[in-house]
């Protein structure tokens, strides 16, 4: 990629009505979680679109919570350290596999709300092997959308 320049988005968007809020590809490594948003859903019959794609590791976790618990459990992971699970429960956690694009539709009350991706066994289903210099990085490719709830 030339300097000054973005890569290329993983997912055309399509005109359907939906505003694309993320469109990014990022790279979670052994025992991280990466933080997306927040995200604003500002009427009680939005939705928000979800879609994931992975490489690289077999499986990733993909949880979606709420602004205010998705910003203590990011104190905790910043500052404390051993990783932890949320201090509540998600309202998705889901596991993405390898070889897949992974899509999910969340109609949510109106609030601020993180995509939390996961690849450590302290949060979401997986549990990934830790191997002492074996660093199992998956690429994520995803996108979220706003638009009408279903």
């Amino acid at each position: 990629v030339d300097k000054g320049k973005r890569p290329p988005s993983p997912y055309k968007t399509a005109d359907n009505g939906r505003l694309v809020l993320a469109n990014e590809r990022i790279e979670v490594h052994q025992n991280q979680r990466d933080y997306v948003g927040p995200f604003e859903v500002t009427d009680s019959k939005q939705a928000l679109y979800l879609s994931v794609a992975i490489d690289g590791a077999q499986n990733v976790d993909v949880m979606l919570i709420h602004r205010g618990i998705g910003e203590a459990w990011l104190v905790n992971y910043t500052s404390q350290p051993a990783l932890g699970p949320p201090p509540a429960p998600p309202a998705l956690d889901e596991l993405v596999g390898t070889g897949m694009v992974w899509r999910r539709t969340m109609p949510l009350p109106v609030g601020q709300y993180y995509v939390v991706f996961d690849n450590s066994p302290a949060a979401g289903k997986s549990a990934p092997p830790v191997i002492a210099g074996d660093d199992r990085a998956v690429l994520v490719n995803y996108a979220v959308e706003l638009g009408p709830a279903p």
